[in-house]
This record gives structure tokens, sequence and C-alpha cells, in this order.
């Protein structure tokens, strides 16, 4: 299936070869100025003509991104993606090798795709800390139940038994469960009565 570019008005093509050529170039132009609004707009550097320059001069001094200087703003693919961004505006604007161009854009807008679901992708820590918590909180439903439950028979009986103690005794042999696990939540529900009485 073949794609087809509409050539806006202003680039009407008289026939000639020339004419073709930068009707191309200016469609490649547009979209990677497109591409690079996004990268600067991403980036959260604002894009002035000193921002422009330091890009540039970062560009030239470190060439393909690798060690970059402490001051460097940009991650390293933000760096990948800009640096991409100025070997594909070189080749469009020379047009020596136009093979080349529509390559480079296509991997410029590519990183930017990266870039961009990298900056809202949750990391492996947080995934893990999301399903760690779930599980976490399924594992611990029969627990919180049977403490509920502690507390429930507790409110109805606490009258009956002189100490704390003796109700832990009591509802633990009921319920199934330690003595110490019957003491703290018989503690924790004779707290919460005490100071429901108060107010």
């Amino acid at each position: 299936m073949k794609r087809i570019i509409r050539v806006p008005d202003e680039l009407a093509l008289n026939g000639s070869h020339a004419d073709a050529i930068r009707a191309v170039q200016k469609i490649l132009s547009d979209e990677l100025d497109r591409i690079e609004n996004m990268a600067w707009e991403i980036s959260g550097v604002a894009r002035t003509s000193e921002a422009v320059e330091k890009m540039a001069a970062w560009i030239i001094e470190y060439g393909a991104p690798g060690e970059r200087p402490k001051d460097h703003p940009l991650s390293a693919e933000l760096e990948s993606l800009f640096f991409t961004i100025s070997m594909c505006r070189k080749e469009i604007d020379r047009w020596l090798l136009p093979q080349i161009a529509v390559p480079l854009l296509l991997l410029a807008n590519t990183t930017l795709a990266i870039v961009r679901s990298d900056k809202d992708m949750p990391t492996v820590a947080d995934i893990m800390s999301r399903f760690g918590k779930r599980g976490a909180h399924l594992r611990h439903t029969k627990n919180r139940e049977k403490a509920e439950a502690i507390k429930a028979w507790y409110r109805e009986n606490s009258t009956k038994y002189r100490s704390m103690d003796a109700a832990a005794e009591a509802v633990a042999d009921l319920l199934g469960v330690s003595f110490r696990t019957a003491r703290k939540h018989v503690g924790e529900e004779a707290r919460e009565l005490r100071s429901g009485r108060r107010v």
C-alpha cells in the first residue's frame, strides 16, 4: 500500500527536480520541528537561544551520548534524542545523502516515543511495591477478620471477666488463636471502650 504525502500549497511543484527536493525537505523539516518542540517540552528546559547554543555545544563537544559533564541537565535518553535531531537536521539541510535523512527522522520519532513513555512509566520498584502491598493485604485478610471477631466478642463479653487476661484466655480457646494474639486485640478493644466512655 502506498502512502500519499500531500504537498502544501505554498510548495506547489512546477515540475522541476529542485522544487521536489525543496518540498520534501520542507515536509521533513516540519516533522523534525514537531519532534524537537516536544523534546524541549519534555526536557523541562526553557527553549532560549542560550539553551539551544549550550545544547549544540554539548553535542559538538561530546558527540554521541556518552560521558556527560556533571552540570548536564538531561537524561541519557533526552541527550540521544537531541543528538539524533541534530544529525537529522544537518542531513535535511545539506541534502547530500537524502536516504539517511528519513531513517534519522524515524529514529528521532522513535526515541521521542521512548522518552515520553519512560517519563510516565513506573519503575520496577513501584510495580513490585504495588504487588507486594496487594499480596500483603490479601494475606492478612484472615488476620483482620480474626481481630475483628475478637474485638466484637470482647465488646459483648467484657463485663463477664475480671481481667483482660481472663477474657483473652477465653476468646483464645473459643476462636482457636494464641493467647498473645487474643490479648493484643482484647487490649486494643479495651482502650477503645475506655476512650468511648469518656466522650
